[in-house]
């Protein structure tokens, strides 16, 4: 608080991790009602997902142009209870859900369509617009 003096400047945590990384943390400490403590490590944690997922999507080993059912399946699954949870006003559940999608297709070494690319991006751009909007630039540029 002010009258403690133990303000963080938004601009500066802007400035080292970005918006998105910041936006996602905020989303992700907890349910809304809820009270929290903020804890730097958390922007980390945002950070490294967020990379993980920016090295997913633009490596083209990632990408087909058959995706297999069982792929589409868990895309389908992951995007329901992903809307389901933001529906819920359950932002941090949601996240938690994008974390293990990413995770399923990165251990079953997944590939994703074009189409199925763009699914999971609109899905990032309620969270990180800006890092959707740019990847999403990168995978139509191909």
């Amino acid at each position: 608080s002010k009258s403690k003096g133990n303000v963080v400047s938004p601009d500066e945590m802007v400035e080292t991790y970005g918006s998105d990384v910041l936006r996602m943390y905020i989303l992700f400490m907890g349910p809304p009602e809820l009270d929290c403590e903020w804890q730097d490590n958390g922007l980390d944690g945002i950070k490294r997902f967020l990379n993980r997922l920016w090295i997913y999507i633009t490596d083209a080993n990632n990408h087909t142009t058959q995706e297999e059912q069982s792929v589409a399946k868990r895309l389908n699954k992951f995007l329901k209870d992903y809307q389901e949870r933001l529906e819920k006003l359950k932002p941090n559940t949601a996240i938690s859900a994008f974390m293990e999608f990413l995770n399923d297709m990165q251990a079953t070494h997944a590939k994703l369509n074009k189409d199925s690319i763009e699914k999971v991006l609109v899905s990032l751009s309620i969270m990180a617009p800006h890092m959707a909007s740019e990847l999403l630039q990168v995978i139509l540029d191909k």
